[in-house]
């Protein structure tokens, strides 16, 4: 499974203003996303911390599901 970071990279306004954003990294170092500059720093890197947990979340879900899965299984079968 990929593991996903996320980094801190303000832009600079013409005013001279920082701007927040933040970049979302593949394992490769290759940046995959990045957040909309519009939300505060704090939602920015909420929705960062989310995008890189994803995919390990997806996988716990798969998993999860195949238990079910085998439980209902074992509680419809006959002998």
């Amino acid at each position: 499974m990929t593991q996903y970071t996320y980094k801190f990279t303000p832009y600079t306004a013409q005013d001279g203003k920082e701007i927040p954003a933040f970049e979302i990294f593949n394992g490769a170092g290759v940046k995959v996303a990045e957040t909309n500059e519009h939300p505060e720093a704090s939602q920015q890197e909420e929705v960062a911390a989310l995008l890189c947990n994803a995919a390990m979340v997806l996988e716990v879900l798969k998993m999860a599901q195949g238990c079910f899965r085998q439980h209902n299984l074992l509680c419809t079968a006959t002998d």
